[in-house]
């Protein structure tokens, strides 16, 4: 799952990483109960206090959002207090699957290192498509409330759009275009 990342779990919980237990199976068995987060993406105390109902069943948070409120649910993951904007929103178009950081690059005309964050301050202002997976101005014109609000059609879908049961294309290219500069000089 998106949700559940394995070196910021052992980063986070250094127990876990010194001890050599595999974190994916620490959190199933206690690492949840032990209010631990799986991830940036998700925050196991505040879904627990979201939707008192989950802890009054005591199941796994994350395996009850990816059962029941995932994707369209009425459930909404809760991202962890204290990740930046920034970070959060990069790490989440890194793990969907629909953000390419080398294609992303190749379009940009930049290098791949930390593509997604160029994408976020300046790709997605200037409608670059974040891969040919995800066509961010056909998303706009088959949403356009999100249009409407200025919010980059990826980030949209990634944080709402999916759960809502919104839709997207893929762009009808495969490779970014060559773009080559033209310098005219004059001599006088």
């Amino acid at each position: 799952s998106e949700f559940f990342d394995r070196q910021w779990y052992l980063m986070k919980y250094r127990d876990v990483a010194n001890a050599r237990i595999d974190p994916v199976a620490h959190f199933c068995r206690c690492g949840w109960m032990e209010k631990r987060n799986p991830g940036p993406l998700f925050d196991t105390t505040l879904y627990l206090v979201k939707y008192p109902e989950v802890a009054a069943m005591r199941v796994n948070p994350l395996v009850h959002f990816l059962r029941c409120g995932h994707p369209g649910g009425r459930f909404r993951p809760i991202p962890v207090r204290g990740a930046s904007r920034a970070s959060f929103l990069a790490s989440l178009l890194l793990r969907s699957g629909l953000f390419d950081a080398e294609w992303y690059a190749r379009y940009a005309c930049i290098e791949p290192k930390n593509a997604e964050l160029h994408y976020l301050s300046v790709g997605s202002r200037l409608h670059f498509p974040p891969s040919r997976k995800f066509n961010s101005p056909r998303y706009w014109l088959a949403h356009p409330d999100v249009a409407e609000h200025g919010m980059d059609g990826l980030v949209h879908y990634l944080l709402y759009g999916r759960f809502e049961g919104r839709t997207y294309e893929a762009l009808k290219i495969t490779e970014p275009p060559r773009f080559s500069i033209v310098a005219v000089v004059r001599n006088k």
